[in-house]
């Protein structure tokens, strides 16, 4: 059965009219049919079938819509192009036809037929989400509203980071019995990429189909021995340079590990031994941190332990270090920077424990190797996992950590982790609230800089990180959240970077999936759609379960100081980069 409605479309001026007629094809009970008119915004029949619009976008343009069976006209301008749409639905209100002519300007009597087709149900199969699209078929099938195959065109469109390439809508690929398949190919820049999937006339908006660029990898072996170590690396700054990475290398069989000062040269990277080496009397390197004091050549210190905790406090470059007696093996070392009003020097948290996570203690101590302040000298039952220094809505920094357990005074729970303030009292937490992963990020955006905290939190759609800063609140302090993303599983750590060329800060964070595979999840501040630019990747190599297993560790910095920052990822054996260069 066909359905054939006429109605009379009256120009705006009271001239000219168009006479419509909208034909829907057999097998669909249209039960109405809805004419709408748009105008402006360079808009053609074209984008709205294949989605180039957002129903925003569309609704900002809309002039008039009627039902077809009122005969109510629909006021047009005479001047200027018009796309025309008719929808079918039936008695269950599915969108099940629709059609679109576009009609230039209005200078007498105009019939304009409109043939609708059937709508599109439309099911993508992505395949592996964390890898590129270039190692990826994507599938894709359409029905329509009665379950019956749809042979059409597919086309897609791909969006990268900021600076790359920008990408023309592909050439249309013919359905067979309603199915395509397709391989894509990336766009050359590290980074999240979007792919936006174009089917006629679908039924509802098409999820953006995500991959990861990992092209321009550079990947240095750290050499060393052959029996790993805890990964570790930080960026060291130099005055009027570039920053360099510098990392500990694989430990031989006496549980030695020198460093490696990761450069830029002659337009490369290239990994070196730290000269002059580790002395050979110290074993058991565990981690090291750079102390960003902001001279010349920031100073570095390699901490080393021993099962039971006798270990060393190193300076890079003296000939010997301090020893030290922890109070057990070392589990985790963070740096904690000065932060201005608040906090004139800086900390280095240490947690030791026979076993991760099982009767740790925290003692906070100078970057050279000293007692910090008290109460802070003395160690403390919990556990340390980031530290950095955040902003209040006055603009003054604070030094904060993210602990658990008894260390920090107002914690509801010894499994809870939050965050807190370093007071002179000792660490004050500023919620209950728990926290699976975290982090504190130097936000830039739109001529603004802040130094936030970085956070994640449930809620029923799934887990949310969230950037905030500190307000007051009866004396104390609270979060007051300035942004929230979605992530694909609870964080672990997260930083921040320039990612790409928009100038923006972008959020990068890890995810522990299943037993022992770890995914990388990078947020650009760039939007598709509407939304964030997002996708993950597992990176290259074995996965490990954590950081401090021997698995990955990850950073942020312009190394090559051409203005973005690469994406680097390390174990203990290798370093791997990501550059947009």
């Amino acid at each position: 059965m066909r359905w054939c409605g006429c109605l009379l479309v009256a120009a705006c001026t009271g001239g000219p009219a168009l006479d419509i007629s909208v034909h829907h094809p057999a097998g669909f009970a249209v039960a109405q049919t809805r004419v709408t008119a748009y105008f402006g915004g360079d808009i053609d029949c074209g984008q709205i079938e294949f989605g180039d619009r957002s129903d925003a976008e569309l609704a900002a343009i809309k002039v008039d819509e009627v039902d077809a069976a009122s005969g109510i006209p629909v006021e047009v301008s005479r001047l200027g192009s018009k796309s025309i749409v008719a929808r079918g639905y039936d008695a269950q209100h599915r969108f099940v036809t629709a059609g679109c002519k576009d009609v230039g300007e209005i200078a007498g009597a105009i019939r304009v037929a409109i043939d609708t087709q059937p709508t599109a149900s439309v099911a993508i199969d992505p395949g592996q989400p964390d890898r590129p699209f270039s190692e990826r078929d994507i599938l894709v099938n359409m029905s329509d509203a009665n379950g019956v195959a749809i042979d059409g065109t597919v086309s897609w469109l791909l969006t990268g980071p900021a600076g790359a390439a920008q990408q023309m809508a592909s050439a249309g690929t013919p359905t067979r019995n309603g199915n395509v398949k397709f391989k894509v190919d990336d766009l050359g820049t590290p980074g999240p990429e979007g792919l936006r999937i174009r089917a006629p006339w679908a039924t509802a908006p098409l999820p953006l189909v995500t991959g990861f660029d990992l092209s321009h990898a550079t990947t240095l072996p750290l050499g060393g021995g052959s029996l790993g170590g805890n990964p570790s690396c930080d960026v060291r700054g130099h005055a009027g340079k570039s920053p360099t990475l510098i990392c500990l290398g694989q430990a031989d069989l006496q549980g030695h590990r020198d460093a490696v000062e990761i450069v830029w040269q002659n337009g490369q990277y290239a990994a070196r031994p730290f000269s002059p080496p580790i002395p050979a009397s110290i074993d058991n390197q565990f981690a090291l941190f750079v102390d960003h004091d902001g001279t010349a050549d920031e100073p570095v210190y390699v901490l080393s332990a021993a099962a039971g905790g006798v270990g060393n406090w190193y300076k890079l470059g003296a000939p010997s270090g301090t020893t030290m007696t922890f109070d057990n093996s070392l589990q985790n070392v963070v740096y904690i920077p000065r932060c201005h009003e608040n906090a004139p020097t800086a900390l280095v948290a240490v947690q030791t424990g026979a076993v991760a996570s099982t009767a740790n203690k925290v003692r906070f101590y100078t970057p050279s190797g000293g007692a910090a302040a008290a109460p802070l000298n003395t160690a403390m039952d919990g556990e340390v996992l980031s530290g950095g220094c955040l902003d209040d809505v006055d603009k003054k920094e604070h030094q904060g950590v993210v602990a658990a357990g008894p260390a920090v005074s107002g914690t509801p729970d010894a499994a809870f982790a939050v965050l807190a303030l370093i007071m002179p009292s000792g660490l004050t937490a500023v919620s209950g609230r728990s926290l699976t992963g975290s982090g504190f990020v130097t936000v830039s955006t739109q001529g603004m800089t802040e130094k936030r905290f970085a956070g994640t939190r449930l809620q029923a759609s799934g887990t949310v990180v969230f950037e905030a800063v500190l307000a007051p609140d009866a004396g104390s302090f609270k979060l007051l959240e300035r942004t929230e993303l979605d992530s694909a599983a609870p964080p672990n750590k997260i930083i921040a970077g320039k990612l790409d060329r928009d100038g923006d800060t972008d959020l990068m964070w890890d995810m522990l999936v299943g037993a022992r595979r770890r995914l990388f999840q990078v947020s650009l501040a760039e939007q598709v759609g509407g939304t964030p630019l997002t996708a993950m990747t597992s990176g290259p190599g074995a996965v490990g379960a954590s950081a401090n297993a021997g698995g990955l560790d990850f950073v942020a910095a312009d190394l090559n100081g051409h203005g973005t920052d690469d994406m680097i990822v390390f174990g203990a054996a290798s370093v791997t980069i990501y550059s947009a260069d």
